[in-house]
């Protein structure tokens, strides 16, 4: 009973609905609503970003440029500690070079069979090793 009354009434509206949406009014009235959607959206989106300034909040745009500037930082930092690394090594072998073996190896018995150590030649810069530098895997960039 109630089926063949809700169609009918169905096929009515729907009837209605096909010609009130072919009247040049409805497309009028579907512009300016349109419009008026896209105006108070501009207008939206304008509060919000002015919030934002208010607030000093970084944006978008700032955050992917303090990545690129920090992932530019970590470059140079690395190519800084490959060339300390490769000044240490240097280092290292000039002490070597300079200093010959270690003083432990280089005992020299005084005249009653007891060691000493011979000092270091005077022209031989004494250079305290620094602590190692450890390296850290390359970090992914990600796209902003």
């Amino acid at each position: 009973m109630a089926n063949p009354l809700y169609e009918k009434l169905e096929a009515q509206v729907s009837a209605a609905m096909d010609e009130m949406v072919t009247t040049s009014a409805f497309a009028e009235l579907f512009t300016t609503s349109a419009t008026n959607v896209m105006a108070a959206t501009r207008l939206v989106n304008g509060a919000i970003d002015q919030a934002v300034r208010a607030t000093r909040l970084a944006a978008r745009d700032d955050v992917a440029d303090l990545a690129r500037q920090l992932a530019r930082t970590e470059d140079k930092l690395e190519r800084m500690l490959v060339l300390v690394e490769q000044l240490q090594q240097q280092v290292g072998e000039l002490q070597a070079a300079v200093t010959g073996p270690p003083l432990a190896s280089r005992a020299a018995h005084n005249g009653n069979g007891s060691a000493a150590t011979v000092p270091a030649p005077a022209e031989a810069v004494a250079v305290e090793p620094a602590a190692p530098v450890t390296r850290r895997p390359p970090r992914r960039r990600t796209a902003p």
